[in-house]
């Protein structure tokens, strides 16, 4: 039984065409032609990104803005080191992540309102969390 075309009869069993001005294409070009076709590029980043978790930043009462200030105070007067504990807004999405690092206090900025720490991070006041330190531990 025949499975292709008559029509076609007479060319099927022709050699394949070379031709003399035009070299073949390597096979590996061959077959990038098949290769998978991303049409969504950028789709995969955007799913992790979409899946990526962010924390809440915890909102402090008095008291603790009272303790956190007693602490601050303090460790501005002494150069003492300890680890201070803030939140770090996400620039991409809602939310962020909580850092943590251990230095000392370089300077209090009044009109940035923010703590510049010795190793040259600089922490806005209404993102502190806690400040950590033998003498000093916050609930």
């Amino acid at each position: 039984m025949k499975n292709w075309d008559p029509r076609y009869e007479e060319i099927l069993y022709r050699p394949h065409p070379v031709s003399p001005d035009h070299p073949a294409m390597p096979l590996r070009e061959r077959a990038a032609q098949f290769a998978a076709y991303k049409a969504l590029t950028g789709f995969e980043e955007e799913i992790a990104e979409e899946g990526r978790f962010t924390e809440t930043a915890a909102e402090l009462d008095e008291e603790r803005k009272m303790i956190l200030n007693e602490q601050l105070l303090r460790l501005e007067e002494t150069g003492e080191t300890a680890v201070f504990v803030w939140f770090r807004p996400d620039p991409r999405k809602e939310g962020g992540s909580y850092c943590r690092s251990r230095t000392s206090i370089k300077r209090f900025d009044p009109v940035e309102r923010c703590l510049c720490l010795g190793n040259g991070e600089r922490i806005p006041l209404q993102l502190l969390y806690d400040v950590e330190d033998d003498g000093l531990a916050a609930d």
